[in-house]
């Protein structure tokens, strides 16, 4: 259980996204593949080492 809250933040971000790209795109496809690539490059940047030791 120790190991599940530690990723629950992000699992929790990624639910997120994914329920606005479902309704974006419940609305115009295009704007659901807008809303899933702005979410990729979210995901992406958080993911992505901030600096300090590589």
């Amino acid at each position: 259980m120790q190991s599940l809250s530690k990723y629950l933040p992000f699992i929790l971000i990624v639910l997120g996204m994914l329920a606005i790209s479902y309704s974006a795109m419940m609305i115009s496809m295009a704007l659901g593949w807008l809303v899933v690539g702005l979410s990729l490059c979210t995901v992406a940047y958080i993911l992505s080492p901030k600096g300090g030791q590589v």
